[in-house]
């Protein structure tokens, strides 16, 4: 069998890299090709030739395999989530696209109707058409494929997000930089797109309107609902959404720090703007489930 040194290891540098290459490349069997590999150092360095290869399919199979085969390797879960993610085409770019909507891409003039809705003292989108500029969210295409994968996105936050970040912080700081760097944006893109699947759906069955006020001091995303308690619904949505982000933040600076560069300025500043968005609502209670990373974000401020 061949040295280490002949499988050419390289980590590949990048946002898109980390998340959809999967790290190393090697020189194991290929797809279809030559005995399936046994063991879980064999079955994770297939894994990441097929990723490399553009088989994320056969990536799962392999880690779906590794993790039956050893379950507490913190390795095999951060590459087993990268994987599944990888097999759906769920990245920063998704990330990116659906914060942007919610920021106020492609807004539009608030409709009449909202007159007959319940919205936050002041807030009158209906006579005041340009400066509350309606937020659609039924026709993204990014928050439509969070939406329709909250399964998936449920089982890396077990897999990983819980079972790993918040449960296992020695074990995931033993992995190399480059891992730590790809599991903390996994942690993010986890994390936002549960919520903003969430925030989608409480939006579209309550039948509520966004609306992103465009005169505020600094931008503000209001809701007007039908009821009370539709209104109720979204406003804590959005307030889950808004304590997620600023976990999202951390992370994403832990993730820097990690690899000394700043390759995810435009999604840091594109969540900065979310923030800033969301904070200029009214005050939110802390959301269930807020404390997930607290420690480990206390950690890294700190360093």
């Amino acid at each position: 069998m061949a040295s280490s040194d002949s499988y050419g290891r390289v980590w590949v540098a990048g946002v898109v890299s980390l998340l959809l290459a999967g790290g190393a490349i090697g020189c194991n069997v290929m797809d279809g090709l030559g005995p399936s590999p046994t063991g879980v150092d064999a079955l994770l360095a297939d894994a990441r030739t097929a990723l490399a290869n553009g088989h994320p399919q056969r990536a799962v199979r392999l880690l779906e395999t590794a993790h039956e085969t050893d379950s507490t390797n913190v390795e095999v879960r951060v590459a087993l989530s990268n994987a599944l993610y990888a097999a759906q085409d769920l990245d920063v770019f998704t990330l990116r696209s659906a914060v942007e909507r919610l920021n106020g891409k492609g807004t539009a003039p608030g409709p009449e109707s909202s007159r007959k809705r319940i919205c936050p003292e002041g807030v009158s989108p209906g006579r005041s058409p340009q400066r509350f500029r309606s937020v659609a969210l039924g026709g993204d295409e990014a928050l439509r494929r969070f939406a329709n994968h909250q399964e998936l996105l449920h089982r890396v936050f077990r897999l990983f997000v819980d079972g790993v970040l918040a449960r296992r912080p020695g074990a995931f700081a033993t992995l190399s930089p480059e891992m730590q760097a790809k599991g903390y944006l996994l942690a993010v893109l986890t994390g936002m797109g549960r919520h903003l699947g969430r925030v989608r759906a409480a939006v579209l069955e309550t039948k509520t309107t966004l609306y992103l006020d465009t005169e505020a001091a600094r931008s503000i995303l209001v809701a007007c609902s039908p009821t009370p308690a539709a209104r109720t619904l979204v406003s804590e949505a959005l307030c889950r959404l808004q304590d997620e982000t600023q976990r999202a933040l951390v992370w994403l600076q832990a993730r820097n720090d990690q690899v000394g560069s700043d390759q995810t300025g435009l999604l840091i500043e594109k969540l900065r703007r979310h923030a800033e968005i969301l904070r200029g609502r009214s005050s939110c209670k802390p959301a269930a489930g807020a404390r997930l990373a607290d420690a480990l974000s206390q950690d890294r401020l700190a360093e």
